[in-house]
Order: structure tokens, then C-alpha cells, then sequence
């Protein structure tokens, strides 16, 4: 990494909340993976986590991902919209 880029990458992640986890993150995380399964969607470990944490704070969630389309309230961030 550059010097200057360096520089533009702190300064972006200075800007950035940090979340904790819930205290019950992991059967959170368990509970939504068991409720996909049901409904007939594996969804990974991680991807789950990541939702989950989303899910608690009521943020919506930045990602490409395909994965996490068919999560129950979970708001996905949309470039497009105001």
C-alpha cells in the first residue's frame, strides 16, 4: 500500500462505528440459521453473524452478497435510493 493510501484508508476507517456484539450473538446466529434451514437456504456461519449484528443494531447492510437476500428484516443498503 501506497503512503497516501495508507492515510485515506485510516482516516476512512476512523470514521467508522465500531459495534459490539450482543451477548447472545451466538444463539442468535444459531437460531437464524436453523429458520433458513427450515425454509430451505444454507446460510454460512459468517454470513449469519454478520446479519445477526445487523438485525440487533436495526442497520441496514452493506453488501453484494446474495446470501443475505432472503433474510428475514434484515435491510439491505440500497446505492439508490436517497
Amino acid at each position: 500500500m501506497r503512503p497516501h493510501e495508507e492515510q485515506g484508508l485510516r482516516t476512512l476507517l476512523e470514521g467508522l462505528r465500531v459495534l459490539s456484539d450482543p451477548p447472545d450473538l451466538w444463539w442468535r446466529t444459531g437460531d437464524l440459521i436453523y429458520g433458513m434451514r427450515r425454509r430451505g437456504v444454507t446460510l454460512p456461519v459468517p454470513d449469519a453473524t454478520i446479519a445477526v449484528i445487523a438485525l440487533v443494531y436495526d442497520m441496514p447492510l452493506f453488501t453484494l452478497d446474495a446470501d443475505f437476500a432472503g433474510v428475514p428484516g434484515l435491510r439491505l443498503w440500497d446505492p439508490k435510493a436517497p
